[in-house]
């Protein structure tokens, strides 16, 4: 489970508004209305859950994709840059997006059996950005509990490996004695 899964819950509830993920976004050449994820700093906490407990993630169908034994908790920093034309439009952008991430974290990832709400709204506030000079921004700063498992949550499974010649060196050609 990464910050990714947060963006994708967020931009499930959003419709046509862009949520993207990465510090290079926020200079990208664009206009608002967007959503921002900036990965900041993480911290770490011991396991919530105990004596080999496993965690599981539930897709949006209730199904369970992963699962293995909590080893700790990190919560990830993550800065939500909203950006609208005005600040009425921004309240607007704000309010739906602490909805769609309380809800995408209830509903769609289940990290509330981490922790309680499954993240924390840290603070927030107005910025006054040079990229920000179409709109308004507004920023909170959040933490995500993310579990940290003995088995590793795989991207892609790897079902074969394909064979490859040994690696000829200038002065050492392949031979049957080291894999020629």
């Amino acid at each position: 489970m990464a910050i990714q899964d947060v963006v994708n819950a967020v931009t499930a509830r959003l419709g046509s508004t862009p949520v993207i993920i990465g510090m290079k976004q926020l200079a990208a050449d664009a206009v608002p209305p967007r959503v921002v994820f900036v990965p900041t700093r993480d911290k770490f906490g011991p396991a919530e859950r105990t004596n080999g407990t496993t965690v599981a993630r539930v897709d949006g169908s209730g199904n369970k994709t992963w699962a293995g034994r909590q080893l700790m908790v990190r919560y990830a920093g993550v800065q939500v840059h909203c950006w609208g034309a005005d600040i009425p439009s921004t309240e607007t952008l704000v309010a739906q997006v602490l909805a769609a991430i309380h809800l995408g974290i209830a509903q769609d990832l289940d990290i509330t059996q981490i922790a309680p709400k499954g993240y924390k709204l840290l603070d927030g506030g107005w910025l006054d950005q040079a990229w920000s000079n179409l709109g308004e921004v507004w920023v909170g700063n959040f933490e995500f509990a993310f579990p940290v498992l003995d088995q590793v949550n795989p991207t892609a499974v790897v079902t074969s490996i394909p064979e490859t010649p040994e690696l000829e060196t200038p002065g050492n050609p392949p031979t049957e004695e080291n894999g020629g």
